[in-house]
């Protein structure tokens, strides 16, 4: 392991068996000089850049960021990576900190970001936003600040892009948008908003995701049945033109071509379902609420 560039005492950018690695440890860069070996007894955390990654861009980051703040980041991706049983890239320690590093400003002149789409991120992501949650306590260990939860949404939505593996040049926070839009179509259709913190909200985000998922991936859907798509099209009607709508919204907001899985009629089928079980729960829990 060679030194390419010291960053400072404890971070340092080196080439390793044909790769550049960002290596973090308390006193691996001291002393050391480009071409200098490594002492690799020092190096606690290790970072592989992608091949195609702008070196530059990040050892100018690297070079602006507290040592503070790259600590944070470096907590938090390797606790998500243990929490949620998944390898992360190396180049999540950059976003984060990159953010990190402008939240501490932001809280320091007492602005407080609430993400837009938070309720959608935490419905989408809960994985994800269980172990941003804990990236909150850690960024408000290393800062010696109190972070405001609503960071969470922001830290999610960094770690759901570094796990993603989103077609169509899509990423998690367009997701989370795309979701928020079809919620907003069902409550603008009965008129009111959705428990969700129900089961049934839950369980219909996540066939949502799923089925946005398919349609941006291009995967084809089973074909229905025509008797009982006709039958659920018509037995549930209501839900059908919810679906329908979402299917419209889809392709007219955010181009998913109407050739995509999504206009399928087993995906529609599938659709009405769960938007059905939905405002099925909401109308069943108003009226035991107006009953009692």
């Amino acid at each position: 392991m060679k030194m390419i560039k010291k960053i400072n005492n404890n971070v340092a950018l080196v080439s390793d068996r044909g790769t550049r690695a960002v290596v973090i440890g308390l006193g691996v860069g001291f002393n050391a000089r480009p071409g200098s070996t490594v002492d690799e007894s020092r190096v606690q955390e290790r970072f592989v850049l992608q091949q195609n990654a702008n070196v530059a861009h990040y050892m100018e980051l690297l070079k602006k960021i507290p040592a503070n703040t790259i600590e944070a980041a470096v907590h938090i991706v390797r606790d998500a990576a243990r929490m949620l049983d998944k390898s992360l890239p190396g180049i999540l320690v950059f976003t984060l900190a990159d953010h990190i590093g402008f939240a501490k400003e932001r809280l320091l002149e007492g602005i407080v970001l609430e993400h837009p789409l938070s309720c959608e991120i935490a419905q989408c992501y809960p994985d994800e936003y269980r172990a941003a949650l804990h990236g909150v306590e850690i960024m408000s260990d290393h800062l010696g600040m109190d972070v405001p939860e609503a960071e969470a949404s922001f830290i999610a939505i960094h770690i759901a892009n570094a796990l993603g593996d989103f077609a169509g040049g899509f990423d998690a926070a367009e997701m989370a948008e795309m979701i928020s839009g079809s919620i907003v179509l069902v409550e603008q259709g009965i008129g009111r908003g959705t428990d969700r913190s129900s089961m049934a909200f839950s369980r219909f985000i996540a066939h949502l995701r799923y089925y946005l998922m398919r349609r941006i991936d291009g995967e084809v859907g089973e074909e229905a049945d025509a008797d009982l798509f006709r039958l659920v099209s018509a037995k549930y009607a209501e839900a059908f033109s919810y679906a329908r709508a979402i299917d419209a919204y889809l392709t007219e907001e955010h181009g998913l071509g109407a050739g995509d899985c999504g206009a399928c009629p087993g995906e529609l089928l599938y659709l009405t379902l769960h938007i059905n079980r939905l405002i099925s729960n909401e109308r069943s829990e108003r009226t035991g609420q107006d009953g009692q």
